[in-house]
This record gives C-alpha cells, sequence and structure tokens, in this order.
C-alpha cells in the first residue's frame, strides 16, 4: 500500500474511532512495595532533607493477621519507594498521624494519636534524630482515639500549640488544648472548644488580624447534626465561636483562599445527619467570620470516607479540588470521583476522568513525588496503596522571593513585615509566606520554615508557617540579636528561594522604648490624635494591630506628623516609623 492510500485511510479511521476528550489524569505507578491498610492515615514529609517527599502510614495490614503498623517510605528522589528500614517501638491504628517539626531543630519529628498494639489509646510524638525515629517521653493524653488534631502559634510566641479532639472510651469526646514552650515542654491549659471525633481541626487566619483562628468539625456521640464552628481568636488564649456552619463527619476540609481575595476559605467534604446526608460545601470567606455558600462551585456530594485536596493540579496557578468518596444513600456502596479544574477566573471545570479507581480511601496526600514541577497524589485503604502521577499539569516554575524585608521593635515584641512576592502564574493574594528566625546566621532555631535555608526545597506540602500575611507580629524575645528570612510560596505549595538574611536587636524586656529614641509619640486625648515628633525626616509610618494587621500607612517627609485615630476601636497598636536614621516601633493605646 502506498503512502498516498496509508495516510487516507489513517484519517479516515480518526473521524470514525471514538476518543476520549480528556487523557487521564493521574496514571498509578504500581509499586507493590507499598501495602495496604484498614483504617489508615498517612503524612507526607522529607523527614531525612535530601531533597524529596517521603511517606509514613498507620494502620491495620490484614495480610500480616491484622497486625497494627507505622510504615515509613523512602523516596528516591524519582518517586520510587522502598519501605525504610526504620522500625518503631510501638505500631497505631485509629488515629491520625504527622510529619511536625516539634523540637524546632531542622528536621520532620512524627507526632500520632491513636490506639497502639498493646492496648492503650496514646497521643506523642517520636523524635528524628538524623539516624531514626525515637519515641519520646512526653505523653499528650493517653485516652484518645478516632482523634483529629492541628498544630499552630495560637499566641504568637513563636512556639507552636496542640488542639487535640477525638473519643474517650467509646463513651465520650473530650478536647484537650497544649500550650508550647521556649524550653520544649507543653502545658495543658484550659479552653472554649467543644469536643467531637472522626473530623477535622485546622488553624487558619481568617479575619487577617494576625493569629490564628480555629474551624473544628465532627460528630459527636448520640447528636443528630455536626456543626462547624469556626472560633475567633481574641488573643491569649481566649477563643468566642464566630461562625457556626454546616458540619461533617467522616470527612475533609481544607482551609485555604480559594477565590483569590486574600481571606481564608473553607472546602469541606464528609457526612452529616446520622450519616445519611452528604456534607460537601464550599464557605466563602466575606470577612468578619460572613461565610456564604459558593453557589458556582458544584462540588459533588461525597460523605463517608470522602477525600478533598486543593492545589493547583493542572499549572495554571490557580486552586482546584480533588473531591473523592462515597455517595448517598450510604446503605449502597456508590462511589464519585472528580478533579474540579479552576480556569483561573473562578470557573470550575469537572474532569471525572481522573484515572482513580471508583472507590474511596482512609488517606490520600499530595506532593510533587517524581520531582517533574507537578502534583501526584499518594493513596491509601486495605485493597490500594499506590502513587498516582500527575500526566497533564504544565510544569510549575519557582516564584520569586520578597524583595524588601523590614523589622520595628517595641521591647520584646517585634513586628516583620516585606513586600509581597511574586510568581508566573499564581495570583499575588494567593502567595502565601515562610519565615525562619534564628539566634545566629542561618539557622531556624526559633521558628523552623521546615524548609533548606539555604535552597529553600520545602519538607512539607503545606502554606507558609505565615499563611497569607505579609507581616509577622511576634512577642516573647529575649534580650539578644536575631537573623532572620521569609520566601514565598505558590500554589503548588512550592517555595522561593529565602529573601537576603535581616537582622534585630532586642535591647530591652519592657514595654518601653529605650530612653535615648530620636522619635517620640504623644497622645492627644482631646482631639483622638497620636502627635508624632522625631529630629529627622519621617519617611515611613505604619500603624498596625497589636497582632501584626496592616491598617494604614503615611509618608509624611517631616519631622512631625499627626494621626487621627478616632475611627479606631479601642485597644493597643503598634506605630512602626521609619527615618532617616533608622527604624524604630511603638505601642500606643486608643482608650
Amino acid at each position: 500500500m502506498n503512502d498516498y492510500y496509508l495516510n487516507s485511510l489513517l484519517i479516515a479511521l480518526l473521524f470514525v474511532m471514538p476518543f476520549s476528550a480528556q487523557a487521564q489524569f493521574f496514571q498509578s505507578t504500581q509499586q507493590n512495595v507499598f501495602v495496604p491498610l484498614q483504617n489508615s492515615q498517612s503524612s507526607v514529609g522529607d523527614y531525612d532533607r535530601d531533597g524529596d517527599m517521603d511517606i509514613v502510614v498507620m494502620g491495620i495490614d490484614n495480610s500480616a493477621g491484622s497486625q497494627y503498623r507505622i510504615i515509613l517510605y523512602n523516596n528516591d528522589g524519582q518517586g520510587i519507594f522502598q519501605e525504610s528500614e526504620i522500625i518503631f517501638t510501638e505500631q497505631f491504628t485509629n488515629g491520625d498521624i504527622t510529619f511536625v517539626n516539634i523540637d524546632r531543630d531542622d528536621d520532620l519529628d512524627i507526632f500520632i494519636t491513636g490506639l497502639s498494639n498493646n492496648g492503650e489509646a496514646k497521643t506523642l510524638f517520636f523524635v528524628n534524630d538524623g539516624a531514626t525515629f525515637i519515641q519520646d517521653d512526653y505523653l499528650f493524653n493517653n485516652t484518645i482515639t478516632n482523634g483529629q488534631f492541628a498544630w499552630g502559634d495560637l499566641n504568637n510566641d513563636k512556639y507552636a500549640d496542640l488542639l487535640l479532639l477525638g473519643e474517650v472510651d467509646a463513651l465520650y469526646e473530650e478536647a484537650y488544648l497544649f500550650k508550647g514552650s521556649r524550653d520544649g515542654t507543653f502545658e495543658s491549659i484550659t479552653h472554649d472548644f467543644l469536643p467531637s471525633l472522626q473530623g477535622v481541626t485546622a488553624f487558619a487566619d481568617f479575619d487577617r488580624d494576625g493569629d490564628l483562628d480555629v474551624a473544628t468539625s465532627g460528630a459527636s456521640l448520640g447528636a443528630a447534626n455536626y456543626p462547624l464552628y469556626v472560633y475567633e481568636n481574641l488573643g491569649d488564649f481566649n477563643f468566642q465561636i464566630a461562625a457556626q456552619l454546616e458540619g461533617f463527619s467522616n470527612g475533609s476540609m481544607k482551609l485555604r483562599d480559594i477565590n483569590e481575595d486574600g481571606f481564608v476559605d473553607i472546602i469541606k467534604t464528609g457526612s452529616l445527619n446520622n450519616d445519611s446526608e452528604s456534607g460537601s460545601k464550599v464557605y466563602l470567606n466575606n470577612t468578619n467570620f460572613d461565610f456564604l455558600l459558593a453557589e458556582n462551585i458544584n462540588l459533588q456530594g461525597v460523605g463517608d470516607e470522602s477525600n478533598l485536596l486543593v492545589a493547583d493540579f493542572t499549572g495554571n496557578g490557580s486552586l482546584d479540588l480533588l473531591n473523592i468518596g462515597r455517595v448517598p444513600p450510604f446503605t449502597q456502596v456508590l462511589f464519585y470521583n472528580e478533579l474540579l479544574e479552576n480556569d483561573g477566573d473562578f470557573t470550575f471545570v469537572e474532569n471525572t476522568n481522573t484515572g482513580l479507581p471508583l472507590t474511596s480511601y482512609n488517606d490520600m496526600e499530595v506532593a510533587d513525588f517524581d520531582l517533574d514541577g507537578d502534583l501526584d497524589l499518594f493513596v491509601v485503604n486495605s485493597q490500594e496503596s499506590d502513587i498516582y502521577l500527575n500526566t497533564q499539569a504544565t510544569p510549575n516554575e519557582m516564584p520569586s522571593s520578597p524583595p524588601v524585608l523590614e523589622s520595628a521593635v517595641a521591647g520584646s515584641t517585634v513586628l516583620l513585615s516585606w513586600e509581597a512576592g511574586t510568581a508566573t502564574k499564581t495570583a499575588v493574594d494567593n502567595l502565601s509566606y515562610n519565615l525562619y528566625i534564628g539566634t545566629e546566621p542561618n539557622t531556624s532555631n526559633i521558628l523552623s520554615p521546615n524548609a533548606n535555608i539555604e535552597t529553600g526545597l520545602r519538607y512539607i506540602v503545606e502554606l507558609g508557617n505565615n499563611q497569607y500575611s505579609t507581616s509577622y507580629n511576634l512577642a516573647d524575645f529575649e534580650i539578644g540579636t536575631y537573623y532572620w528570612s521569609v520566601q514565598t510560596i505558590d500554589n503548588q505549595y512550592v517555595g522561593s528561594s529565602f529573601s537576603q538574611e535581616q537582622s534585630f536587636e532586642i535591647k530591652t524586656l519592657g514595654l518601653n522604648d529605650d530612653t535615648t529614641s530620636l522619635v517620640m509619640v504623644a497622645n492627644d486625648y482631646d482631639n483622638s490624635q497620636w502627635k508624632v515628633n522625631a529630629s529627622s525626616h519621617i519617611e515611613i509610618i505604619s500603624l498596625y494591630t497589636l497582632s501584626g494587621q496592616a491598617i494604614n500607612q503615611y509618608r509624611p517627609n517631616a519631622i512631625d506628623f499627626t494621626i487621627d485615630y478616632s475611627e479606631l476601636s479601642s485597644g493597643i497598636y503598634i506605630l512602626s516609623l521609619k527615618t532617616e536614621n533608622g527604624s524604630q516601633a511603638f505601642k500606643v493605646i486608643k482608650n
């Protein structure tokens, strides 16, 4: 057959042969090294700091006589895994597990809660010593199973705190709050959080006031409805319920800025009303803890055993939604999975050709496992445990670091601020930021970024530790010199290089600044004004809340300036002033 007739035949076949408009988005690598686990949970992180993401999994191994397991898998840098030789002293199920840097020593530890193979409920961590994981003596709790937890600095003192919720002896729910401290110990303190089980707890700065608020949801034994509570952080570990939304259990919740307006939204899936309905919803943050249901996001209702991932899977810079689980009625075994692709204009196109089987997973993780510039998946349940590689995304480009870093000290408190970084595709309001602070150059022993300071390569797949804000107000520093920097994080959770390192000095632990200050601030109570006087030209005055939220900025280019604070609420504020001779910060009061 000559080429003319062969080409004509091929063209004709193209018109008559059916074809898929979309290739499968993810493709299984079929790595037999992964063990399927029942009641399983997982986490990803670069625990050995070799530049690739590793995996830890806990659950029940039915192939080994229903043994409880913790299994650590090492990545070879190309997405091929082998089981680590590290053996854990205790094995767990019926709980949760995560990589987290608890001891601020620049490597990832493992925190776990659940039922141990010795029959006890435990909440503890395994410390990474560089060669293995050593079970720490500190036991956070010995009662919680089916638990949920979140780590974060709730009082802006640089030390991570823990909120833990779960089930006690299959009888009732309980909630515990542990305050982290400078010496690495934890203190159990009283709190205002309502307990729940089989849900999700997460932290986010919903009102952009510079501190972390809290969202929790889960079941209550004997209760018909499962509320989702959003707690406003009032400072000093005081919280109040600021919003109550439709909740869920046995599902997933992500706190991300899905509509790129700079405010954290709530995306959730799971079952509600005694597991009879689906609770898949997207709530947009309309500021002041006013959450509106997103009408244009048609998130398929999945409930029991559902999983949700929010990330830029397609590579266009905007956040997509991967939604997987059982669909109602849950008396039947019906499954659904979809990838809602964000076209960048807050329009979502459903892609059901994900390449994932129609099933549900105990847990799912997202990371660039093969280091090819796009986001892949790890999935685990009692039947399957595997890596699915992304076949469709446009490769990502590293964002740029923030160009200008500034610090202003007021007693033992420092306000760190920076200009926004940039990314080729991720919108500026969707960029998050990751800081480190150390007592020596190029160290992070005060605040860890969970990233390589020299390269910017991250050890976890999350928002930066300062989320979407470009300022951070931190308290309780001791006298001394501190070194810090910040990196930009995009919607594929890739970090830029760190900006050029800066330093600040704490000279006094009191509330008043150095008496030799070249700037003075006085209150004019009759006229509700702050009067600023300096011995040299004032270039910039920035006004912040005590938590670090920017309120206003002025450029006097003069030696004196008056600020009208009559419209502000009563409270303490920070004035950061930059003059020809340097920068300084003051705490000021509106009565």
